[in-house]
């Protein structure tokens, strides 16, 4: 609006914004590249999300700001919706497992980790071959899974296949018995 047309930021944005796009402006002189700041203001009807890119050209600055409360609502959305499928997830007495096509770990839960003995963060990307029959078939129809100590157990073991973004997912949900 017109009633900040003259005034400096200083003037205009709260203090620790405004430093934040002192710093953002010197290192658009510095480096050279585009700088992006993210912030939110107090406005009549609630809190507003904005964006500001900041470049420089020749001697001049050019920041465009944009509203983004949106995707900022949406984004804040899909972390809730994350984290609620996560605890499902990690709730569950049943191992879970998530492989992809090459059979290498994507998803491990909580009881997976107990039930094989290690953590999700020494098997993420790693086969799961070690851990489980391949195909999930041993003798006469038996399923047997293997803990990380090489010991060997009885186990019930549910199959489902899905596609995501076009990549093959395999999801094992297992039961010791």
């Amino acid at each position: 609006p017109e009633k900040f047309l003259g005034l400096t930021m200083d003037q205009v944005l709260p203090p620790d914004l405004a430093l934040e796009f002192w710093k953002a402006f010197k290192a658009a002189d510095k480096t050279g590249q585009p700088q992006l700041v993210e912030y939110d203001l107090l406005m009549p009807g609630g809190t507003r999300w904005f964006e500001a890119r900041i470049v420089k050209s020749k001697e001049n600055f050019l920041s465009i700001v944009r509203e983004i409360t949106e995707r900022k609502s949406i984004e804040g959305d899909l972390v809730e919706s994350r984290s609620q499928l996560n605890g499902v997830i990690d709730s569950a007495m049943d191992a879970i497992v998530t492989i992809d096509a090459r059979r290498r770990v994507v998803m491990f839960n909580r009881a997976a980790e107990q039930m094989f003995g290690c953590s999700r963060a020494e098997l993420i990307g790693k086969p799961i071959d070690r851990f489980v029959t391949q195909p999930l078939m041993g003798p006469e129809g038996a399923q047997f899974g293997f803990r990380s100590s090489g010991e060997r157990f009885p186990i019930d073991a549910s199959v489902s296949h899905t596609q995501i973004n076009g990549q093959s997912l395999t999801t094992l949900i297992l039961r010791d018995i």
